[in-house]
């Protein structure tokens, strides 16, 4: 069960392709996951009270927020499988924005996705969106090293700084807004275990070449940055990231969505 959990808490049936497959169509979820009809309330609920926990810490915080009720607002996600997360920031502001009918979000993210694999998705499915503001959280599996004797990065820094910057500057001659957000932390101590096989490697001074060039794209292009990373070092890696120690947990996803949500609400006005 908790494999099949595992599973569906990262969508892992989603492709670039969008065949109509709603993730809350609980029959087919259970069909797709292996989850018994009658246990599938209580798993998708379980996910729920944590958005839930979330949403009503980030009101608690800054309040509802003032959405200009004249516009049409098309948010697009841009991500890999900690965006795809049911009890991810997206999850969470997607019920932060849900009582607003002038606002739709659709989620492009998939996990296991690279920088480049958004030129797939980006025609003609975020093309055909149109989206106004785009938040854009890539790139942790373009630094993965593999852990061999070829230490090879996925995406090589040069290539992960031209394909970034192509997203972004695409966006914004779309009159999309980025919201372009620094990487996530990650624990080896945890994921070496609970990977074994997997041969994969991460480390921080890669992963700091990778946020440089987010920085570096995000102001030369306009884009609104949200820099986790002095947020993050408050916090111990293994505190904040599932069993895996590669995606966030819903507590690092709380402290997430609560710098980037001030930074949304500045664009619904």
């Amino acid at each position: 069960m908790f494999e099949s959990e595992f599973n569906l808490s990262f969508n892992l049936h989603k492709a670039y392709t969008d065949i109509g497959l709603r993730d809350d169509d609980k029959v087919k979820m259970s069909c797709i996951y292996d989850i018994p009809l009658d246990q599938i309330d209580g798993v998708l609920e379980g996910f729920e009270k944590c958005n839930r926990e979330n949403m009503e810490a980030v009101l608690h915080e800054y309040g509802t927020p003032e959405v200009n009720a004249e516009k049409e607002f098309r948010i697009a996600y841009l991500g890999d499988s900690i965006t795809s997360y049911r009890m991810s920031h997206r999850c969470i502001m997607q019920r932060l924005l849900a009582p607003y009918e002038n606002i739709f979000i659709k989620d492009f993210s998939i996990a296991g996705l690279k920088v480049s694999d958004l030129f797939t998705a980006f025609y003609p499915g975020i093309n055909d969106f149109a989206p106004n503001i785009a938040v854009m959280m890539i790139g942790t599996n373009d630094m993965r090293i593999t852990d061999d004797e070829y230490q090879y990065t996925h995406t090589p820094v040069e290539h992960f700084a031209r394909d970034y910057a192509y997203l972004v500057e695409k966006l914004g001659k779309m009159g999309c807004k980025v919201i372009a957000i620094t990487l996530p932390p990650f624990c080896m101590e945890k994921m070496k275990p609970a990977l074994a096989g997997w041969e994969i490697l991460y480390r921080r001074d890669v992963q700091k070449e990778y946020d440089d060039v987010i920085i570096e794209t995000a102001r030369k292009n306009g884009a609104v940055l949200v820099d986790m990373r002095a947020e993050y070092e408050k916090y111990d890696p293994a505190d904040i990231t599932i069993e895996d120690g590669l995606h966030l947990n819903p507590k690092g996803h709380g402290i997430l969505i609560r710098k980037v949500f001030p930074e949304m609400a500045k664009l619904l006005k």
